[in-house]
């Protein structure tokens, strides 16, 4: 099953870029839009274990993505947000996340001033990386506990 994610991001990865209208998709864009949403709520495996109902892990996931969509540039800049708002919204993983894409394809313009397509799709990476280092050992953790 791995080495076909590997090969399906590879193939993403090295695929031709598309235009659609005006707007040119790069394989690093196609790429991160198709397989960073798979691997970015690798957060919930925890939750899944520790809960008895699949009801009850979305709802506790959700408890988590509520804030973290609405404290983001998803749907409004982070700069029309509160002052006291905005350092945790401009930096936190769904805002990198979401100008990285919003660069990728729509080029530097569309990102906020001071950042940069390539920062910011290496402070996506680096957000990948990071939840992932910390939720896979509290996974494995609570895995270990719940099995024995």
């Amino acid at each position: 099953m791995r080495r076909r994610i590997n090969i399906a991001w590879a193939q993403e990865a090295s695929a031709a870029p598309v235009t659609v209208g005006d707007v040119t998709v790069t394989p690093l864009a196609r790429a991160l839009v198709v397989r960073l949403p798979q691997g970015g709520f690798v957060w919930n495996r925890p939750t899944a274990l520790t809960v008895e109902r699949a009801g009850a892990v979305q709802a506790a996931t959700y408890l988590v993505v509520f804030p973290l969509a609405f404290t983001s540039s998803v749907f409004v800049p982070t700069q029309t947000m509160p002052g006291w708002l905005q350092p945790f919204a401009a930096n936190q993983a769904v805002t990198v996340a979401t100008n990285a894409l919003r660069g990728l394809v729509l080029g530097q313009g569309a990102l906020p001033p001071g950042r940069t397509v390539a920062g910011q799709v290496a402070l996506a990476l680096l957000w990948v990386v990071a939840i992932t280092a910390v939720v896979v050992p509290l996974a494995v953790r609570t895995y270990r506990r719940t099995v024995s």
